[in-house]
């Protein structure tokens, strides 16, 4: 509870104060009251058990409810990705985690660079059981940041989630990015020059803004099309049901 905000403006008795005067005025505020407490714990059940938000505090990683690794962006890019059929994609990742296991599961191969060397060692570790993996170690920031450059290839998914220079890999990453593949930017609310660069390089933003594993607050990861851009579905129909949905299927 350390980091919740209780008084000044928007803290906790701030807002109640604003739905107490919200209730005042309503013309069924009893009701109104009821049917928000009752949908805030229907939706406190969703985010805490069928997200796995708890399974990921309890493990402290980026896992799901079956605690399976995902990557640290927000649910609703997770979801995105998980339903897209990637297994001949190839992928490089400024930054690595579960996020490397999570593309090593279902892409072609995978290369990662990291510049924390004990964080290295722990991933490293990890992720020893997969052979389709290159883990790179770089610390010098101009190293880490020229990484890609080293692989002589180009890439169907570039991820950027470094700890910084984000500026620097998204100028590297459109380099070596397939006409028909994708950047993915974690934290572009935050790193709002480099989603700019992006955009500037005819690229197509789609910003995937919500909660996601292990945080506190809501924050935005963006993933940036090509105009050729061509990923197909695992299943017959797009997009699938997330988690906590009401599963209708309508035809018209």
């Amino acid at each position: 509870m350390a980091n919740v905000k209780w008084r000044g403006p928007g803290g906790i008795l701030e807002q109640a104060t604003q739905v107490a005067q919200i209730a005042k005025a309503s013309k069924h505020p009893l009701r109104g009251a009821f049917i928000a407490l009752r949908n805030s714990l229907v939706i406190y059940k969703k985010m805490m058990f069928d997200f796995g938000y708890v399974t990921a505090q309890l493990h402290q990683a980026s896992v799901d409810r079956d605690g399976n690794p995902i990557p640290w962006f927000t649910y609703p890019c997770v979801e995105y990705l998980k339903q897209l059929d990637l297994r001949e994609r190839s992928v490089f990742e400024w930054g690595s985690g579960n996020s490397t296991l999570f593309w090593a599961n279902r892409c072609k191969n995978v290369i990662a660079v990291e510049n924390d060397q004990d964080y290295h060692q722990k991933i490293k570790s990890l992720l020893s059981v997969k052979n389709n993996i290159d883990l790179i170690f770089e610390v010098e920031p101009s190293e880490y940041v020229r990484a890609i450059s080293k692989c002589n290839k180009k890439f169907d998914i570039v991820v950027i989630d470094g700890p910084a220079w984000r500026l620097d890999c998204a100028q590297k990453a459109i380099r070596y990015l397939k006409e028909q593949g994708i950047i993915i930017l974690d934290n572009s609310d935050w790193f709002f020059k480099a989603a700019q660069f992006l955009r500037d390089q005819n690229l197509i933003q789609v910003d995937f803004s919500g909660f996601g594993a292990l945080n506190d607050y809501a924050w935005v990861t963006s993933i940036f099309f090509t105009r050729n851009v061509q990923f197909n579905s695992l299943e017959a129909k797009q997009p699938r049901w997330p988690p906590g949905a009401v599963r209708y299927e309508i035809e018209n």
